[in-house]
């Protein structure tokens, strides 16, 4: 089996998907479902994938900015 019979892009989105999930696993409150309730365990998994978000939408603004003439 060589490479000509990955599915590239079912290869990267795998590998995107591993890695959210391995970043999300960074918060423990997170990981081990430690809220009791539905709501505050949701809050907590917006909040955090926000954290992993900004940064990433802080970078892109930058770069646009930088590229406009």
């Amino acid at each position: 089996m060589g490479n000509e019979d990955i599915d590239w892009y079912m290869y990267k989105y795998r590998h995107l998907v591993e890695n959210v999930f391995g970043r999300i696993e960074q918060y423990k409150g997170i990981a081990t479902r430690y809220e009791k309730l539905e709501r505050s365990y949701h809050s907590m998994l917006v909040l955090a994938f926000t954290m992993m978000w900004l940064p990433i939408w802080a970078s892109d603004i930058r770069t646009t900015k930088n590229n406009r003439v």
